[in-house]
């Protein structure tokens, strides 16, 4: 092979995925979870060692991936939130670098750069990854993803030299670095079972004691973010019971499948069916038979060749853990859960049309044909598509178009009420509600709307009707305590305020306020301790240090008028 094959393969790759997803570097932030994690987010506001440690100790926003914040905290320290650009860039950046780590695993089980540089030009431009990358709260899963590459590669090295422990001690770090960046990467055990499969490593006892430290790290983090997920309630949303949850599960594998070929009609929210329960058989018995095909052909494969057998499998099982056999979440379906599964077809693919332009069984100018006109043509949709996640607005406008939703109406209703468009805002809460008259994050949302137009009333209907519906939520009491404050009942809200910050212990703004009801009920002393917590819960809160020094400053007015 000439020497400057492999350099041109990778800046083709690089060239060709910066390109396609340009766009999204002129992308904002989204309400949808970008405030969660970043703009609100005041764990990524200390970058010390206390602050660190605060992060490590923290399952935030239903997750556990304390790494993810750390680069977040990192970019904030050095841009702060001012312009979105430097986490989008961080994003697209860790996306080209694993688009080279693809490249690399690849060339490292085929040995070819043609079949590495078309896999990897794949993952690097496909439709379904731009949610991976345009969307700054999936930093988790670009992120993960390096690491888990990474540490496959490490593998390979280690398998390749025997007795080189220095790299099996590296792989077994970077699985570590994958799961504290995203919970997801728990695969790797397997994963790693099927590079032994591949490379046709003898898997006896010896090879399955080698894998113990990577199920023990996969088990213990792993749990973490489960019960993370368990305390939110997010587990459970979309239980119908275990054998229409394996429906679901085989219609998500359909799914995905057909938007590796057709990746039309792609959202940034896949909602359950209306009528669910009775809905899923249909859906499942639609995707039975392309299942049963491509079962058929793998194991047709599998007679000459195991590489068919290892994409599908690498697919398969990076799949398993959101394949709704655990309900998750109130999505039957997201892009973003194929960022690395993918590989595995992508892999097969490359490897197939590479068998068809060796043996002749299609010109080889055919074949490299279809192949760059399948890649520009994914390329053009992959630029087209990061303009969609520009804001608010355009992401949920689009979704709107393939699959109304409450979460659909409820995203955009965000934008509308954060560009100060109120009218809007409200029509879309509304529609959310006709959706899902459940959900409480609307009525807390459509209660701030009532209570900035004044309706006080209105405003404390809503906010009790989000209570009763999430009685662990600390938005609702904490707005239904500054509504109750506006109107001068200071007994109620303080009551409200500290429901919040049972519920959120360190909520600077709820001890601020219940500080200043205190103060209004010349509770005085009581006042400046909630003052001085919620300084302590947060420097940088700048009404609890205006209440603080007003307080101090009537008292020295007081103490020089005195006799």
């Amino acid at each position: 092979m000439k020497r400057y094959v492999i350099p041109a393969a990778l800046l083709t790759v690089l060239l060709v995925t910066f390109i396609s997803f340009y766009p999204c570097l002129g992308n904002g932030f989204t309400q949808w979870d970008d405030n969660h994690l970043v703009t609100e987010n005041k764990l990524i506001r200390d970058i010390s060692p206390r602050g660190i440690i605060r992060i490590f100790s923290t399952a935030d926003n239903s997750n556990y991936n304390p790494l993810t914040l750390v680069s977040y905290a990192v970019e904030y320290r050095l841009a702060g939130l001012g312009d979105p650009f430097v986490f989008h860039a961080t994003n697209l950046a860790l996306h080209l670098l694993n688009s080279v780590l693809v490249f690399w695993f690849i060339y490292l089980v085929s040995r070819s750069a043609a079949v590495s540089v078309i896999t990897a030009l794949l993952f690097g431009i496909h439709p379904m990854h731009v949610e991976s990358v345009a969307w700054v709260a999936e930093r988790k899963d670009v992120l993960y993803s390096f690491f888990f590459i990474s540490s496959l590669i490490a593998y390979l090295y280690y398998t390749e030299k025997t007795g080189k422990k220095g790299l099996y001690c590296l792989s077994l770090c970077l699985f570590l670095l994958s799961m504290l960046s995203k919970t997801m990467a728990v695969t790797m055990p397997a994963v790693l079972l099927l590079v032994d499969y591949l490379r046709r490593r003898k898997i006896d006892g010896k090879v399955l004691l080698e894998k113990a430290p990577f199920f023990a790290i996969a088990c213990i983090i792993g749990a973490a973010g489960y019960f993370a997920q368990h305390g939110s309630g997010a587990l459970g949303q979309a239980y119908f019971g275990p054998a229409k949850n394996a429906m679901v599960a085989a219609y998500g594998l359909g799914f995905y499948l057909k938007k590796l070929v057709f990746p039309s009609g792609l959202s940034a929210f896949y909602p359950y069916p209306a009528g669910a329960g009775d809905a899923i058989t249909g859906m499942f018995l639609a995707s039975l038979p392309l299942l049963l095909a491509a079962a058929a052909a793998v194991i047709v494969s599998a007679r000459y060749t195991r590489k068919a057998v290892f994409g599908a499998l690498f697919f398969l099982v990076i799949l398993l853990p959101v394949l709704k056999f655990i309900p998750l979440g109130r999505a039957i379906a997201a892009d973003r859960y194929v960022y690395i599964a993918y590989i595995g077809l992508f892999y097969a693919i490359a490897e197939g049309l590479c068998f068809l332009g060796r043996r002749g069984a299609a010109p080889k100018f055919m074949v490299s044909a279809v192949t760059a006109s399948a890649i520009c043509f994914l390329s053009f949709l992959t630029w087209q598509r990061c303009f969609v996640w520009k804001d608010d607005i355009s992401l949920w406008n689009d979704a709107l178009k393939r699959y109304p939703s409450t979460e659909a109406y409820f995203g955009r209703g965000v934008g509308h009420a954060n560009a100060g468009r109120i009218d809007e805002a409200m029509r879309d809460y509304n529609k959310a509600l006709e959706y899902d008259p459940y959900l409480s994050d609307i009525y807390t949302n459509r209660g701030i709307l009532y209570a900035a137009m004044g309706q006080a009333g209105k405003a404390l209907e809503d906010y009790s009707t989000a209570i009763m519906l999430s009685p662990g939520s600390y938005k609702p009491y904490y707005n239904r305590g500054l509504v109750y404050s506006g109107i001068g009942d200071y007994e109620r809200s303080i009551m409200d305020f500290s429901e919040a910050i049972r519920l959120k212990p360190d909520y600077a703004e709820a001890y601020s306020n219940r500080g200043a009801s205190l103060g209004n009920m010349g509770r005085d002393e009581e006042a400046i301790i909630d003052f001085e917590k919620a300084i302590q819960a947060d420097p940088d809160c700048a009404e609890a240090l205006r209440n603080r020094e007003a307080y101090y400053r009537s008292r020295r007015e007081e103490s020089d008028t005195a006799p």
